[in-house]
Parts: structure tokens; C-alpha cells; sequence
């Protein structure tokens, strides 16, 4: 059984961490951001595939929703 994952503190946390610190940033940078935030709260164990794209995709609607430049 694989560990579960809270996707919403996921997307939370990497919103909240790469936005206010790039002015201008790429997904890989988002992306970066969601795997290091899995690998944290999952301590190195595996993730299911696709979940650390599904994150950084969310959090660019985040950024979208409040209009931040990309």
C-alpha cells in the first residue's frame, strides 16, 4: 500500500513557497518544489506517478487565480 497524500497542503505549500520568492519562474522550478515537498512529508518513500506533475499543474491555477505574472 502506498502512503497517502494530502494534495491540497501540497499545492498550498509549494504555491506558498515559490511564488513570493520568484518574480518570474518556470514550471520546472514548481516542479522542483513538488517533488521536494513530497520526498519531506514522505520521508524518501515512493510516490504514486504523476502525483508531483498533478501538484505543480494545480499550483499554476492558483498562481492564475490571483493573477500573478508567470
Amino acid at each position: 500500500m502506498r502512503p497517502r497524500v494530502d494534495t491540497a497542503l501540497a499545492i498550498v505549500d509549494v504555491a506558498a513557497v515559490v511564488f513570493p520568492v520568484r518574480n518570474i519562474f518556470a514550471r520546472r522550478h514548481v516542479l522542483a518544489e513538488a517533488r521536494r515537498h513530497l520526498m519531506e512529508t514522505l520521508r524518501g518513500r515512493a510516490y504514486v506517478p504523476g502525483i508531483d506533475s498533478y501538484i505543480a499543474d494545480r499550483a499554476f491555477v492558483i498562481q492564475a487565480a490571483l493573477g500573478m505574472p508567470r
